[in-house]
C-alpha cells in the first residue's frame, strides 16, 4: 500500500507571513533565493553521494553472492560480511537519495516561483544588478 501525503502550505506565509509571494520586497525575496540556491545545491550533492553509495553498495554484494553461489562449499564469513556491507551502503544510497531529490526538487520549484517575482523589481536574480531599460552598446567618454 502507498500512501501519498500533499502539503499545499506556501512557505512565504509561513515565513513572511504574507498571502501573496508578490508582497515580499526585494530584500525578502533575494535572501529567499540565496536559501533556495543554497538547497537546491545541497540536494543536488545528497542525490549524487546516494547515487554513488548505492552503486557501490549493489557492486559488491553482487559481487560477494556471486562467489557464494560459484563455490558454496567455501568459507562464508568473508562474502556474508561483503554482502551485508553491501547491502548497509545500498540503503543508505537510497535513504540519501530519498532526502536529496524532494530537497533538490521542492527548491528548485520555489527558485523558479522567486524568480519570476523579481522581475517586477527589474533586477537580474542571477546577476545581482540592474538591468538597463534598453540593452545594446554603449560608449562614454570622459574628457
Amino acid at each position: 500500500m502507498l500512501f501519498t501525503i500533499i502539503v499545499d502550505a506556501q512557505w512565504y506565509q509561513r515565513q513572511y507571513g504574507v498571502n501573496d509571494i508578490n508582497e515580499l520586497n526585494e530584500e525578502y525575496l533575494k535572501y529567499s533565493l540565496q536559501k533556495a540556491e543554497s538547497n537546491v545545491k545541497t540536494g543536488k550533492i545528497l542525490t549524487y553521494k546516494g547515487i554513488g553509495l548505492g552503486t557501490v553498495g549493489l557492486i559488491l554484494g553482487v559481487h560477494a553472492t556471486s562467489r557464494i553461489i560459484t563455490d558454496p562449499f567455501s568459507s562464508w564469513d568473508a562474502e556474508l560480511a561483503e554482502v551485508v556491507t553491501g547491502e548497509i551502503l545500498l540503503l543508505g544510497g537510497m535513504g540519501t537519495m530519498a532526502v536529496g531529490i524532494p530537497l533538490w526538487s521542492i527548491n528548485a520549484s520555489r527558485r523558479n516561483k522567486i524568480n519570476v517575482a523579481l522581475i517586477k523589481f527589474n533586477s537580474s536574480s542571477y546577476l545581482g544588478f540592474k538591468q538597463p531599460s534598453t540593452f545594446g552598446l554603449s560608449i562614454t567618454i570622459n574628457l
